[in-house]
């Protein structure tokens, strides 16, 4: 006999043995911390990971409770993919979530995907790092995989352009029809 049961999605970071609410929480209450203390090289990539979460937030429709199942993450690609090229997005960016609310989108505060490369490859420099606190490294760890994650997301292409405010939200649809979706059976 089976039975109807939710679909299983892993709160823990995939890559990753963190839980899902230390992606949420580690980078936005270290951010001033990172700010004073670390090196600006580890600051800067501790900042984009805090901002790359607001990125995969506004993916997951702002419910980022939990990530996708490999499946999933596969049927998001295929819409990402099916999206084709749009030149808006070269000039695309996103901003930290640890402001108050969502402010309006500012370039100058946000970080774009040339940013976000930089801040990956000093993250892969540092993050083994034994001269830094935990929480710096496991914030370095953070960002490999949250890119790791938008990879896949993102499709056959990868993580290479920021999905402008309209397809982040189409995309977000997707995702809340997946998390809000019929039981399957195992």
């Amino acid at each position: 006999m089976t039975a109807n049961v939710p679909a299983h999605r892993s709160r823990l970071i995939p890559g990753l043995d963190l839980e899902l609410d230390d992606v949420i929480d580690a980078p936005a209450t270290v951010r001033d911390i990172a700010t004073d203390t670390l090196d600006p090289e580890v600051a800067v990539a501790i900042h984009c990971t805090e901002g790359l979460i607001t990125y995969v937030e506004e993916l997951h429709g702002r419910r980022l409770d939990e990530f996708l199942s490999g499946d999933e993450r596969a049927r998001v690609a295929q819409f990402i993919d099916s999206l084709g090229n749009n030149p808006a997005r070269a000039d695309e960016y996103y901003v930290s979530s640890s402001l108050l609310g969502y402010p309006r989108r500012d370039p100058g505060d946000g970080w774009n995907l040339e940013d976000t490369r930089e801040a990956n490859r000093l993250a892969s420099r540092h993050q083994n790092d034994p001269t830094l606190p935990d929480y710096a490294r496991e914030s370095l760890l953070l960002l490999t995989a949250l890119v790791d994650y938008l990879d896949a997301l993102h499709g056959s292409t990868g993580f290479r352009e920021i999905l402008t405010p309209a397809e982040r939200d189409r995309v977000a649809e997707i995702v809340s029809a997946i998390l809000d979706g019929p039981t399957h059976v195992r």
